[in-house]
């Protein structure tokens, strides 16, 4: 079974961004669509099965590998779900934070591959924080 999701908007204001649909979406504030104001949620595939120990280990190697190495990655829980998050510079030296939360990767599949998590990525800034953490709250997997 894919596993699909429904979030609630963070405030009034926040809208789809066109082109979004199944289980790869991003929403931003009114019209714009930029770094600054877009959150993305989408399905991860890969091989963890759910387990947040080895979700933390692979996404450390995952962003050592990319020579990320200044990327924080910790364990925190938000809304009731227990989350890896990643927070760092991205590519383009603008801060970034990754939520990532698990999935049970025996229930959920997709093309013959384990989904591990939801994935929720946005600005890391105290307003962009709290945009991810709103989207997590209200995050419904079906």
């Amino acid at each position: 079974m894919t596993p699909c999701f429904t979030y609630q908007l963070p405030e009034v204001g926040w809208a789809l961004v066109r082109g979004s649909s199944g289980c790869t979406t991003a929403i931003s504030f009114e019209d714009v669509t930029d770094v600054l104001t877009t959150v993305h949620v989408r399905i991860q595939a890969g091989t963890t099965g759910g387990d947040v120990d080895r979700l933390v280990e692979v996404t450390r190697q995952s962003y050592r590998d990319a020579g990320m190495d200044d990327w924080e990655v910790d364990v925190t829980q938000v809304g009731g779900y227990t989350v890896v998050r990643a927070n760092g510079l991205d590519e383009w030296g603008m801060h970034d934070v990754t939520y990532q939360v698990p999935l049970d990767g025996k229930e959920f599949t997709q093309d013959g591959l384990a989904i591990d998590a939801i994935w929720v990525t946005g600005p890391s800034t105290k307003v962009g924080d709290e945009w991810a953490r709103s989207v997590i709250r209200s995050l419904r997997v079906r």
